[in-house]
């Protein structure tokens, strides 16, 4: 089973680089140089002045405390040092930092890039917490950037009616700076993968505000590795999104891999990529699925769809388990019952695909008229 489902796995990928190529001789709907260069901005309302809370912070000390932050990441750059774990890859250029604030407080993230510096926001999380990461690339001998706005918090004020410290919303909102890891990118639903051997698709997103070239680079030194790189690749204006597959150790020993690394996710397996399967195929994987679906018990209500046209159906009997005798390829149903079976297969969906296990309130019935 492991096994075919890798197979349909790697085969999706194909069946959709062919369908791109394809798609390529339809040039109008690919319009060509009408993209703009536009700055990462955290897509959320995050704004200064009178609406935007920060915790408490005593002024001098926590300006000194993200001071001797920074001060410790630089003194790890110098000769004598304790060498690099594999969680903490340096760049050729710079280094990427991990800001985070306090759980319920937003970081002013829209502060902490500055262009004219190359310092480049490139991601921005909250984890289950409430807690706000930012993922900034900082080039070598930038770091003053960071040094001089925390020194200026501490004792300057700013000019007006209500005078209140300098910088105050970036410098209030920040609570730790450390040296990036590669779950810092992480910017997928659910938990980061644990297993560090484990072959996996990954959808990497890559900066190439530096680096025009950045998907050619990439391919070129992941694949030394050992890793497979699809062919096709999605290009925005600032970011180059790839697919590749490998393991997290594989992943981490990539040179200077965060000089351009901006996010990373799990590949996606569609579900309409398992509805084209064949019928027999599309058992095989209800069939694994069911294993881990605990089924509605028999005085649950039931929740019915009437069709009267003329169509093939797909039947469920008295235990809720699929009748592989009537069991009819879902891309032929006539619409409307289609759309009924789509509402299952959405409700099902995770549980055949990513393996999770579901529980049932309700008993489904599709019934024939």
């Amino acid at each position: 089973m492991n096994a075919r489902r890798l197979d349909h796995q790697t085969i999706s990928f194909l069946v959709r680089r062919l369908r791109l190529k394809h798609m390529t001789s339809l040039s109008h709907l690919f319009p060509k140089g009408t993209g703009t260069t536009e700055q990462y901005i955290y897509p959320r309302d995050v704004r200064g002045g009178p609406t935007f809370n920060t915790p408490p912070r005593d002024r001098v000390p926590h300006s000194e405390d993200l001071i001797s932050q920074i001060n410790t990441i630089e003194a790890a750059e110098e000769p004598g040092s304790p060498p690099e774990t594999i969680e903490q890859t340096k760049s050729s250029t710079g280094k990427v930092l991990e800001f985070s604030g306090d759980p319920g407080f937003d970081l002013k993230s829209d502060s902490l890039g500055f262009r004219p510096s190359k310092i480049e926001l490139r991601s921005v999380r909250r984890d289950e917490s409430g807690t706000m990461y930012a993922t900034i690339f900082v080039p070598d001998g930038k770091m003053g950037f960071f040094v001089k706005r925390f020194e200026e918090y501490a004792i300057k004020v700013t000019f007006g009616k209500n005078p209140r410290p300098k910088n105050q919303d970036l410098v209030e909102s920040i609570s730790r700076i450390r040296l990036a890891s590669l779950k810092s990118f992480w910017s997928d639903a659910g938990p980061f993968p644990v297993s560090d051997e484990g072959q996996l698709w990954w959808e990497l997103w890559l900066s190439s505000v530096m680096d025009r070239n950045v998907g050619d680079n990439f391919r070129a030194e992941a694949e030394e590795l050992g890793m497979v790189i699809a062919e096709d690749r999605l290009q925005f204006p600032e970011r180059v999104v790839v697919l590749a597959r490998g393991s997290i150790n594989q992943l981490k020993t990539i040179p200077n891999l965060f000089e351009y690394l901006a996010e990373v996710r799990l590949a996606k397996l569609l579900s309409s990529e398992l509805l084209e399967l064949p019928a027999s195929d599309q058992a095989e994987y209800i069939d694994e699925a069911l294993e881990r679906i605990t089924f509605a018990g028999p005085k649950s209500p039931a929740v019915c769809h009437l069709d009267a046209n003329q169509a093939k159906f797909f039947s469920v009997n008295q235990s809720d388990r699929v009748n592989h005798d009537v069991f009819c390829d879902f891309r032929h149903f006539h619409s409307s019952l289609e759309i009924a079976v789509s509402k299952i297969w959405q409700m099902s969906e995770k549980t055949v695909i990513y393996g999770l296990i579901l529980r049932l309130s309700r008993k489904p019935r599709l019934i024939k008229v």
